[in-house]
Parts: C-alpha cells; sequence; structure tokens
C-alpha cells in the first residue's frame, strides 16, 4: 500500500450526512482509486466537496446561508 497524499488531521466534528448517485463506471473507478490510495471513498468526496467549497467560498455567497 502506497503512502497517501491526503490529509491525517484530525477529524473535524462531521455530523452531517449526504447521498449522491454516481454512474457505475465512475463509482468503480472512484472505488478502485481509493483502494489504491489505501482510503476510503468518503475521504475522497470530503475531500472533493471541501475544497469546492473553501475555493468558492470568498466568491459565492448565497442569501440563504447568510453571506458567510
Amino acid at each position: 500500500m502506497r503512502s497517501s497524499s491526503y490529509p491525517s488531521a484530525p477529524r473535524p466534528n462531521l455530523r452531517e450526512k449526504i447521498s449522491f448517485r454516481l454512474d457505475a463506471d465512475r463509482m468503480h473507478y472512484l472505488e478502485r482509486y481509493a483502494a489504491h490510495e489505501g482510503v476510503p471513498v468518503s475521504l475522497i468526496v470530503r475531500h472533493l466537496v471541501c475544497r469546492f467549497v473553501e475555493e468558492n467560498r470568498r466568491s459565492f455567497a448565497p442569501l440563504s446561508m447568510g453571506g458567510k
């Protein structure tokens, strides 16, 4: 197993859950990639979502979020 490039910082308070659908090919690729990296699929998805939110937070503040 190779060393993962994903952050190993302490887990934040993860209480919220989300479900989503992927086509079979993308899910299969994601599962293979996660196995190759030695991490769960959820860590990869969480990492990508957090990165997306942080990159867009400064330029997009929906009114429903109170401008945060």
